[in-house]
């Protein structure tokens, strides 16, 4: 592929004529929006105001697609783990651990968080989970100099 960026937008809006007609229409709201028919705080880009995380998460998974389903698994397993009330250290998960797939599934993780909003606690438990980081307020973080 020649433009990558293009590509993800095509993909995104179902392909080629999916973004033209996105992009036509995004044109004319933006328009409207100049005549202030539209409030100018209406967003009128076609593409959501995350796009750039997305191109940057995706673009560094792409570097190393061989790892996704590794990635995926870990995801999987962690959430289970949790959803059950129980943790596992990273050592605990044998080969289902890898150190690319955990860096994988940490970025997917850190763009969720900053892009829905969440707590960045959220963050702080998957990176623990995953690459046994001490939770931030937890007692093994205390008992950690600064």
């Amino acid at each position: 592929m020649s433009d990558p960026d293009r590509g993800l937008q095509e993909y995104l809006f179902g392909g080629v004529v999916g973004l033209r007609e996105k992009e036509q229409l995004a044109g004319l709201l933006s328009s409207l929006r100049e005549s202030g028919a539209l409030p100018t705080e209406v967003h009128v880009d076609p593409l959501p105001t995350y796009y750039p995380k997305l191109r940057e998460l995706i673009t560094r998974v792409m570097r190393r697609p061989d790892r996704v389903l590794s990635a995926l698994r870990l995801l999987e397993v962690l959430t289970t783990v949790t959803a059950l009330g129980q943790r596992v250290e990273p050592a605990d998960l044998g080969s289902l651990h890898e150190d690319l797939a955990a860096k994988q599934a940490a970025d997917v993780v850190q763009f969720l968080v900053s892009v829905t909003g969440l707590h960045d606690g959220f963050r702080a438990r998957a990176r623990s989970l995953l690459f046994g980081e001490p939770v931030p307020g937890s007692p093994e973080h205390a008992s950690i100099p600064m």
